[in-house]
């Protein structure tokens, strides 16, 4: 597994560099996300600039998810579990001034997902300016310069009301534990 997910960073170095994006430094954690807890739907990779818990990975400017998926996946699903759960996260911190604009930018930005097959990819990028990115198989598919929408995209998979409950919780327990053990993550080499 290690070495696929080796050969996938490779696969996107040339692309982030064309396009200024640099993967976070950390490679916080890798998973297999699974239904029915047999059947492999995507292995699901989580950056960072921070590491050390849920907490920091979600304040973190910098941070990235790569998906590599084993089945076969439509846009509509993308777009109904990226904003309900945006929705649920942002209404819980937000004022509602503010949530319509956020909402509003979610809309514009997920009608790029697209349908996805096995052995496609999603890599989804926040940068420290404020810019949110989405690549399929290394090509650039959608960009957000909204700010806001850029620090609250990854509630969807890391807020209190995660589109997929059992992947956050593989991250949160998995920080947990690296941040009680001592060990350092593994840093990426540019």
């Amino acid at each position: 597994m290690r070495k696929n997910n080796l050969l996938t960073l490779l696969l996107f170095l040339p692309i982030l560099g064309e396009t200024s994006q640099v993967l976070p430094k950390t490679h916080c954690h890798t998973t297999e996300l699974k239904w029915a807890g047999w059947l492999k739907i995507a292995t699901v990779t989580l950056y960072a600039d921070q590491c050390l818990s849920l907490s920091s990975v979600r304040q973190s400017a910098n941070k990235a998810l790569l998906f590599e998926f084993h089945r076969t996946i439509k846009r509509d699903y993308f777009i109904q579990q990226a904003e309900s759960s945006l929705e649920q996260n942002i209404r819980q911190i937000k004022t509602s001034q503010n949530v319509e604009g956020i909402l509003h930018q979610a809309q514009l930005f997920n009608v790029n997902y697209q349908n996805i097959e096995a052995g496609d990819s999603y890599l989804i990028i926040t940068e420290e300016i404020g810019t949110l990115k989405l690549f399929k198989n290394q090509d650039l598919i959608g960009q957000s310069n909204h700010s806001e929408l850029a620090q609250h995209y990854f509630d969807i998979w890391l807020g209190s009301k995660p589109a997929i409950r059992k992947l956050r919780n593989i991250f949160k327990h998995a920080l947990a534990k690296h941040s009680n053990s001592g060990l350092t993550l593994v840093q990426s080499t540019n």
